[in-house]
């Protein structure tokens, strides 16, 4: 028991520090390359802080236990609007601007339209998932065209090759620390929801999403504190739509996974989720009272889910 403790506070210390270190080597690189904030958060810091949900959902599908990635996803999901966002927003209050307005609705409408159609389905297989992939892939078109055209309005820009290499492998690096500390304290939540016996889905939508959204949740901590609120969210909306058309759709073409009434109860608290953080996000704002709503309704979410 002190074993898991102590591991806990380790990964908790590791989390903070080399968040910090992530947010600012991301800071120095977009300025280098001159791509805008959120696209590099979005496409670089999202993708690269899902690789725990990436990894559950991967070995769970080969194990045929998709269940568990699937419960994880839409948990992690959840998690990252309403823990994420209302962790960061009971601390300070940070101003949407338009155009990171507009990012958040699409990733919204996204993992909305993913959502609707599990609902509706006995299934998820392999059509679903290459279905999942072109809607990330589109996503992923959309925001780089509009974050990259920073660094093409002057062509005599030479970019130094060295310093370009140099930023790479410590933003690598830093995300990779922030990886491997929170899986420090996923490790010790997986055992602790082992002495319970869980249903597999509830594990991951509980526990092991919560552990898994923690590098998002201490990068976004990270940004916001240095000011840079449109790294913060496009790390968050990142991986919003990250988790539900890359993972998920990765992981459906591996493995078909059964989905059941509580896998459908689950897709439809993300749904609710979806419109709750659309709602507060069309203040323009996040404060301490939609950081409140934020928190509280995913407490009730998984009061909801763990009584079904």
């Amino acid at each position: 028991m002190w074993a898991i403790v102590l591991l806990l506070l380790l990964g908790l210390f590791l989390l903070s520090r080399f968040s910090d270190l992530c947010v600012r080597s991301v800071e120095k690189f977009a300025g280098i390359i001159g791509i805008s904030h959120m696209a590099i958060g979005f496409v670089v810091v999202g993708i690269t802080t899902s690789l725990p949900e990436l990894a559950v959902a991967i070995t769970s599908a080969l194990k045929g236990e998709g269940a568990l990635g699937v419960g994880t996803l839409i948990g992690a999901n959840i998690a990252d609007m309403t823990v994420v966002i209302g962790a960061v927003a009971l601390f300070t209050v940070f101003r949407i601007v338009k155009k990171d307005a507009k990012e958040i609705y699409n990733a919204i409408a996204i993992t909305s339209v993913i959502a609707v159609f599990a609902i509706f389905l006995p299934r998820i297989d392999a059509y679903f998932g290459m279905f999942c992939l072109i809607l990330f892939w589109l996503s992923i078109a959309t925001i780089m065209k509009k974050g990259i055209p920073v660094a093409r309005r002057n062509k005599n820009i030479m970019l130094p090759t060295a310093e370009v290499m140099k930023a790479i492998l410590i933003v690598a690096v830093s995300i990779t620390l922030v990886v491997i500390s929170a899986q420090i304290v996923v490790n010790a939540a997986i055992e602790i929801s082992k002495i319970f016996g869980l249903a597999e889905t509830l594990i991951g939508a509980g526990i092991i999403a919560f552990g898994t959204t923690l590098p998002e949740l201490t990068v976004s901590i990270a940004a916001v504190r240095r000011g840079n609120y449109s790294l913060a969210i496009g790390n968050s909306i990142g991986s919003l739509v990250t988790n539900l058309a890359l993972i998920l759709g990765l992981s459906s073409i591996l493995s078909v996974t059964l989905l059941t009434g509580l896998e459908h109860a689950a897709f439809s608290m993300l749904l609710v989720a979806n419109v709750l953080f659309l709602i507060l996000s069309m203040r323009m704002k996040f404060d301490r009272i939609a950081g409140i709503i934020l928190l509280a309704g995913h407490a009730l979410m998984l009061i909801i889910l763990f009584s079904i």
